[in-house]
């Protein structure tokens, strides 16, 4: 049967590559696999025909070959992926509908459609699909082309992609769309997606206009050469531009913000008189019975204050203004294919890591909604110099859009909380959240799990800061590292057994909102907290621990989620470890009043290891901890917790932690290691210290 498919497929490629009219030949082959009984194949058709297109653009390329054929083998690498789904794709998943407390926002390019302008400029039959298809790869295991996933090379003409889009997007946490609107002097191009959507009421989104206001040129720039559409600007015809788009601000699903109607302006410095026109705007709608306006500059080129322009915000409209943070990287590191090769390339982590902490470092308010793009890459549009921002991941972005959502919910330009995303489908520009060939929805998983984050992140915050405001706390401390939510249950029952205790939980990245404030409601004296999976659970106790410095405790419990992975008795092992610990209300009350001036430290039964026979890999971190030489730690000699839950003395716990202030950076990427991290070390390094401050640990009995 397999082999059947696969030669029809061959003979329905031949066939394609042979007969001019290809569309309805694929709905002749289309409709026979699915009376043949074969379903779920339109897409791979769509795409074996897309390779063939793909391929005759590769042979009239005029950039340079490899003699070594790199580039053409790299090139097919990408085609390949229509045969073939990658490692890293993530699938489609239905999400349960949540309201969050920050909107997503996300520009929209209703490009992908024909129209007579288009046809003029370009040639029959054109969108922006044909500058997808035909990017070429500038690097080794650079992702070109950037193709279609689940939706296709679809048409916007057709009323279901919107419906798709509507769907997929709100599945993943996205409240609305930014239409980029063409209005040139009361002409107005690419108009028809928009218009369906209007037409449309069962698309349950909201939406809002970007006025595109600049010229159309040949060069996708902008500029003055090349104009293929010109913006006349005066103040005659750009005061009528409120007129043309009223009947969209009054429809119900309009993006308010604070009541006010958001419309975004991509250059208002180039608008002559643009405050005057500001004003002229403003009394229309309000004479008309639109009310006010959230008049939203875009941030790009040399725009900076919006309120030069009279506009009320600024929204970022990134890769614009990036390249006063950032700088191009020589493609010779990145092991070039193409030696004509004339664009920019920047690393998309550094971008990352400067505007996280750019949103950090504004400490006064600013009147700006941040924008976060998945990737960027422009190479479709200027083959062989466009601008690219490699090595963009789905986790990357997702740091960067929490921390976006994070300044903007601490930040707000208004009373709702605003991020706009660039963009839901740039396909030429490589800026797209749309599923792809080669990742499906990472991006869209990663948007979605960035928005349940920060809701996360809200909780945490609310419940430290109740933590905080009790005047009274008890003699016990619990802190609780939660890596494995699953086994909450459990440790819930053994925590139970503890007496008079307040407790400190470390959530791990993948929690959700309910499962955290279902955790965090089970007790009286709680706070919560999100941290990176980074430093086991060694690195997660020295922030929480530290969150308590200020306050009195007599005794530490520790505890932490441990499975073990890497050994079939994990789950033995973790019940032993804690039961040992606090198993009842007797055997807790008596190990924690064990804890005195002669014992520091208690140890689960059966876990107190000797140094020597456990060091492992674990020399070098041990030696920078210890200043002791590597073969001096293979040989001094200490009794250690070995699973890393014990009950300790508070203030000796806290000064063996002080020591630790500086080892922050140094604990390494989690990849499931099960010896030589930093975590490990410090697991050992414990027994160290407290031999060598002459302080007691035991094991419990």
């Amino acid at each position: 049967m397999i082999d059947k498919i696969g030669k029809t497929f061959t003979s329905i490629r031949f066939a394609i590559s042979h007969v001019g009219n290809t569309r309805n030949l694929l709905k002749r082959a289309i409709r026979l696999f699915r009376q043949k009984g074969f379903h779920g194949i339109k897409e791979r058709l769509r795409h074996f025909y897309q390779a063939d297109i793909n391929e005759k653009m590769w042979a009239q390329n005029p950039i340079e070959r490899s003699t070594s054929n790199v580039y053409i083998e790299n090139y097919n690498v990408s085609l390949n992926t229509a045969k073939n789904v990658p490692e890293n794709y993530t699938k489609y998943r239905n999400n349960d509908k949540q309201v969050f407390d920050t909107k997503l926002i996300a520009f929209y390019l209703p490009q992908f459609h024909c129209f007579p302008e288009n046809d003029e400029w370009w040639g029959k039959g054109f969108t922006e699909w044909r500058n997808v298809t035909k990017a070429v790869p500038q690097f080794l295991n650079h992702n070109q082309p950037i193709l279609p996933g689940d939706l296709g090379y679809y048409d916007l003409n057709n009323e279901e992609v919107l419906s798709d889009q509507v769907s997929i997007a709100t599945n993943y946490g996205i409240s609305a769309f930014c239409f980029h609107y063409y209005w040139f002097s009361g002409t107005k191009l690419m108009e028809k997606p928009i218009r369906k959507f209007l037409n449309n009421s069962q698309l349950d989104i909201e939406f809002c206009i970007c006025w595109a206001n600049e010229n159309w040129t040949r060069r996708w720039d902008g500029n003055d050469k090349d104009v293929l559409i010109a913006q006349n600007h005066n103040t005659t015809i750009d005061s009528t531009f409120i007129e043309d788009i009223a009947e969209y601000i009054r429809d119900n699903r309009y993006l308010k913000v604070d009541g006010k109607a958001l419309i975004v302006v991509y250059r208002p410095s180039i608008i002559p008189n643009i405050n005057e026109i500001v004003a002229i705007w403003r009394n229309y709608c309000r004479a008309n019975g639109l009310g006010e306006l959230q008049l939203v500059m875009a941030k790009c080129f040399d725009q900076e204050d919006p309120e030069k322009y009279g506009f009320d915000a600024a929204v970022e409209f990134p890769p614009h203004q990036l390249g006063s943070i950032v700088y191009p990287k020589s493609i010779d590191t990145l092991q070039p294919l193409n030696s004509q090769f004339s664009g920019l390339v920047y690393d998309y982590n550094e971008v990352v890591n400067k505007k996280v902490e750019y949103y950090k470092s504004i400490a006064e308010h600013v009147k700006m909604y941040p924008t976060v793009f998945p990737s960027w890459d422009n190479e479709a549009r200027k083959p062989g110099r466009g601008h690219i921002f490699a090595h963009s991941t789905p986790t990357k972005y997702q740091e960067w859009l929490e921390s976006a959502i994070n300044f903007s919910s601490q930040n707000k330009t208004s009373n709702d909380s605003l991020v706009f995303v660039n963009a839901w489908n740039e396909w030429a520009e490589g800026a797209v959240l749309e599923p792809t060939l080669k990742d499906g929805y990472s991006y869209l998983n990663a948007t979605r799990n960035a928005l349940v984050r920060s809701e996360v992140v809200d909780i945490c915050n609310k419940s430290q800061a109740d933590f905080l405001s009790r005047k009274k706390h008890s003699g016990n401390l619990v802190v609780l590292h939660l890596h494995y939510e699953d086994l909450f249950e459990e440790l819930f029952s053994n925590i139970s057994n503890i007496p008079n205790y307040d407790i400190l939980i470390s959530f791990g990245p993948t929690i959700s909102f309910e499962k955290a404030r279902y955790i965090l409601n089970k007790f009286s004296c709680v706070a919560g907290f999100l941290l990176p999976n980074v430093g086991r659970d060694i690195l997660p106790f020295i922030h929480l621990m530290r969150f308590v410095s200020d306050i009195k405790y007599d005794t530490v419990i520790k505890l932490h989620s441990k499975k073990s992975l890497h050994r079939d008795d994990g789950d033995i092992w973790r019940n032993q470890l804690v039961e040992s610990l606090i198993g009842n209300e007797q055997l807790a009350q008596k190990n924690i009043s064990s804890i005195d001036n002669d014992c520091t430290l208690l140890a689960p039964k059966g876990n107190l290891y000797n140094s020597t026979e456990f060091v492992g890999s674990n020399h070098t971190h041990f030696s920078n901890l210890s200043s002791l030489s590597e073969l001096e730690v293979e040989s001094c000699q200490y009794f250690f917790p070995a699973g890393s839950m014990y009950i300790a003395d508070y203030d000796k716990l806290q000064q063996f932690l002080d020591f630790l202030k500086n080892c922050d950076d140094g604990f390494e990427e989690e990849f499931g290691q099960v010896d030589g991290t930093m975590a490990h070390a410090i697991e050992r390094f414990i027994g160290y210290y407290y031999m060598v401050n002459n302080w007691k640990i035991i094991e419990a009995n």
